[in-house]
């Protein structure tokens, strides 16, 4: 369970890098990339006051959102260390907007495993 988790979380992070880059090679509306490749536009967006706070900004948001993920998922260290609770599954938080969550297990494993083979 341990390993899922993990996966998932990382897998997930994976796919956003790989979006992200491939969006900003071709599109960045709020700042002047110069004609810079993907690779060097974090170090011309922080050269400036806007870039510094944005970045602030996006470091609270992940900050704040890996402490919500583990609260959902994980035990208190007081209780137990390195385990999930028993009744979490692995990349369930609970967010789904737009209602594509399977309602059945069978179906959410599915799609659990076609999310790990586009992560990996």
């Amino acid at each position: 369970m341990l390993y899922r988790e993990a996966e998932l979380a990382h897998g997930r992070v994976a796919m956003m890098g790989a979006l992200g880059y491939l969006v900003q090679s071709h599109f960045a509306p709020i700042f002047d990339m110069q004609g810079a490749p993907v690779i060097r536009h974090l170090d011309l967006v922080l050269q400036s006051e806007t870039g510094q706070l944005a970045g602030s900004v996006l470091l609270m948001a992940i900050f704040f959102s890996e402490i919500t993920r583990a609260r959902i998922g994980w035990e208190e260290p007081e209780v137990a260390m390195r385990s999930l609770r028993p009744d979490y599954l692995p990349g369930d938080l609970g967010f789904d907007p737009l209602g594509l969550k399977p309602k059945d297990e069978a179906g959410f494993l599915a799609m659990q495993n076609k999310e790990l083979n586009n992560g990996r």
